[in-house]
């Protein structure tokens, strides 16, 4: 049973038995019947409790212990599961927890602490960093309310540990800052990073490389209408890269190359021992679609979690030019793991590329909120819906996605809003973001600028939905 064996799970011999064992309280056994049977039995009567152990019990035998524990949770939440039965639940939790935390889903912590509930308890350190986890995501939220339930995440933890003093940053030492300054940053809670950071400074702090860290972080925030650095700091720093030079760089990112064919898709996320089970939904979908299905499922199936299953399902889809199936599994992609920003985001991706803007949406200003940085996540969102076609979604979200960065690293966003409302026919209104990008340079700057963004502007096939699908990538532990 090779995908509970791989989290170190009982086999599915082990689940079988545990099932007749630990839940016999339930009520008589169902006999035995094969898999299609037993999902009949369980969707037309949902309440079958029987029926949805006994699919369990299948689904332990046939690989896929994610279906397996969805079934038990069914049944937990209804009665208790005890004996080998919740035994076997809460190792299925464990097991389930350590893949949202090596993924960076803070819900990994509950499903430690419900494992414990049924006798299985996590290894300390991968409780330690659950907890942590839950407590950043807290914190990198934007809301107040969010923020607060950070300390919750952290109850059972050490006390000496200095991030349990996140909330009293101006009394620590310069060495305690630090360690709150990269436990901010690592996990994407920039505006807490920013804090840190200038305590940092304030502190009499001068390594180079975090000053220079901390003028990003500072410029992000404030953009350069403020004094960056005290006057003894200033040589440290060093001087700003060349504004050009950066714009340069960035644009060229604009313009992706063509997705490449769905076969080399694991090799370009890193995952070459998946290549048999995607060539073989692969080979389905050029056969009969509906086959595919089957096969993408039971691959997504194949894991406690079954988020990064899910999304690089989605992303195979799009490169086999599925909208329908894109927007489905990102939908799934969500589904599982609702509180990582990269899968909102995932979502926002396959419900504009089917095109339902609203719903999109909705999507994007959840990831944008949770995200730490939601400049970028319209600026992302930008790229998606004019991919997909839709020009005034798109001019929405390049507005908002400039609303929310600072004054010069704008400069990319204003050529996409300008390229958009050309797309519109609104040539007044272009030629107006333009003079506003114009403004971010010194004369000398200025003419080589309006050369690059020109050459950009006539370039008939400019950006590849790449450049969104990547950052998600990356984002869910790729």
């Amino acid at each position: 049973m090779q995908g509970l064996t791989r989290l170190g799970c009982p086999r599915g011999a082990l689940l079988g038995l545990a099932l007749l064992v630990g839940v016999g309280a339930c009520g008589s056994q169902t006999p035995e019947r094969d898999t299609a049977t037993l999902r009949y039995l369980v969707g037309s009567q949902p309440k079958n409790t029987e029926a949805r152990l006994a699919l369990a019990r299948r689904a332990g035998e046939e690989s896929r212990p994610g279906e397996a524990l969805r079934e038990l949770l069914w049944v937990h939440e209804r009665q208790p599961l005890s004996g080998a039965g919740g035994r076997l639940l809460g190792e299925l939790l464990a097991a389930r927890g350590e893949q949202r935390l090596a993924i960076g889903d803070h819900g990994a912590l509950a499903d430690f602490r419900l494992a414990h509930e049924h006798g299985v308890n996590a290894d300390a350190k991968k409780m330690s960093e659950a907890r942590w986890l839950c407590a950043v995501a807290a914190l990198r939220h934007s809301s107040t309310f969010r923020q607060k339930s950070a300390a919750s995440c952290m109850a059972g933890q050490r006390d000496l540990d200095v991030r349990r003093r996140f909330d009293a940053i101006t009394a620590l030492e310069l060495g305690e800052v630090e360690v709150l300054w990269d436990w901010f940053a690592g996990a994407g809670a920039k505006k807490r990073a920013l804090a840190a950071a200038q305590q940092y400074v304030d502190l009499g702090g001068r390594d180079t490389i975090r000053l220079s860290q901390w003028r990003r972080l500072h410029h992000w925030w404030y953009g350069t209408s403020r004094p960056l650095l005290p006057v003894d700091a200033g040589a440290a720093a060093g001087k700003g890269r060349d504004v050009l030079v950066r714009f340069a760089k960035s644009l060229g990112l604009l313009v992706g190359t063509r997705l490449a064919a769905p076969e080399t898709i694991t090799a370009d996320w890193g995952v070459p021992e998946w290549q048999p089970l995607i060539a073989e939904v692969v080979q389905a979908y050029r056969h009969d679609p509906a086959l595919a299905d089957r096969r993408a499922k039971r691959f997504a199936d194949s894991s406690a979690y079954g988020v990064r299953e899910a999304a690089i399902l989605c992303e195979l889809f799009y490169r086999l030019g599925d909208a329908k199936r894109v927007r489905e599994w990102s939908q799934r992609v969500v589904d599982i793991a609702p509180s990582l920003p990269a899968a909102q985001e995932a979502a926002g991706l396959g419900h504009a590329l089917e095109g339902n803007a609203e719903r999109a949406g909705l999507f994007f200003t959840a990831a944008a909120a949770a995200s730490g940085d939601g400049g970028e996540t319209w600026a992302r969102a930008l790229r998606v819906y004019r991919h997909a076609g839709m020009s005034l979604p798109a001019l929405d979200a390049g507005r908002k996605a400039l609303g929310l960065t600072s004054r010069g690293w704008d400069m990319v966003l204003l050529v996409e809003v300008s390229m958009v409302q050309r797309e519109m026919g609104r040539r007044a209104e272009s030629e107006q973001t333009l003079d506003e990008l114009w403004l971010r340079f010194d004369g000398a700057q200025r003419g080589p600028a309006q050369e690059l963004v020109n050459n950009a502007l006539n370039e008939k096939s400019p950006g590849q939905l790449a450049t969104a699908l990547g950052p998600i990538r990356h984002s869910l532990g790729f």
